[in-house]
């Protein structure tokens, strides 16, 4: 309970009373980060739930739903998607894109970036408000897998620098963390299995748009720090409901 405080309040807006953090205790909080997942998806099929007993039109259920489930971790990895952005689709080498990861400033290429991040949730978004009965498990599933995968980016995946923060979550961890990650990617899939084929095909798709990302990260950059693990989040979940939408229409 002690490292899921801690996570919820590193990577949540909610107001939780901190405790000590003590050396080797950062894989125990990232371990966590699934567990976050489930609190964000619950929020923000909570929202689309309420939403769903008003009359108000799609449009506007879509954009509060997408506003509750960036809100809910105070935008935290929508920064780290935008510095990729930056750093990524640069023409530079190898360094240059490290520095401009490092760089606070923002770029074109992340507001290019983030606009169609945004366009594509929001319609993916109308489309699940639509059906939202059908949709609703893929809203909590989506974003505990998509934190499952993260964390274990964070264990397996080279580390782009030893003096951040994801050096501290990173340090001392152990197989059994790295088997926890692994547990809970499978109990999503199983979980999708019961409810119904789309729901699985929607994590598939997430899985690998988001693998690739990291993969794509970890070879520009030589490694991976906190902005990739964060971005890697936002991928998975929008190509988890761009999926949903491509899928409703086609079966």
């Amino acid at each position: 309970m002690k490292y899921l405080i801690n996570a919820i309040g590193i990577f949540t807006k909610i107001k939780v009373k901190f405790t000590d953090w003590g050396e080797g205790e950062g894989p125990k909080m990232m371990c966590c980060f699934p567990l976050i997942g489930l609190i964000v998806g619950s929020v923000s099929a909570g929202v689309g739930y309420l939403l769903s007993l008003t009359g108000i039109i799609g449009e506007i259920k879509a954009f509060l739903m997408l506003f509750s489930l960036y809100s809910v971790s105070g935008f935290l990895h929508l920064d780290g998607f935008m510095d990729c952005a930056d750093a990524l689709l640069s023409a530079r080498d190898m360094e240059g894109k490290r520095r401009i990861l490092k760089d606070s400033g923002v770029g074109a290429f992340s507001v290019i970036s983030l606009a169609l991040l945004l366009i594509c949730n929001y319609s993916s978004l109308t489309y699940i408000t639509e059906h939202f009965t059908e949709s609703l498990p893929l809203l909590i599933l989506a974003p505990f897998a998509s934190r499952a995968l993260s964390a274990l980016y964070l264990f397996k995946l080279r580390e782009l620098e030893t003096n951040g923060l994801l050096h501290y979550f990173r340090q001392g961890f152990k197989t059994s963390h790295v088997l926890w990650c692994v547990f809970c990617l499978f109990a999503a899939a199983v979980f999708a299995c019961l409810i119904n084929f789309k729901t699985l095909l929607a994590l598939i798709a997430g899985g690998v748009f988001s693998l690739l990302f990291a993969l794509r990260a970890q070879r520009d950059l030589g490694g991976i720090n906190g902005d990739v693990t964060g971005a890697a989040v936002i991928i998975f979940e929008a190509a988890c409901y761009l999926c949903s939408g491509i899928l409703g229409g086609v079966l």
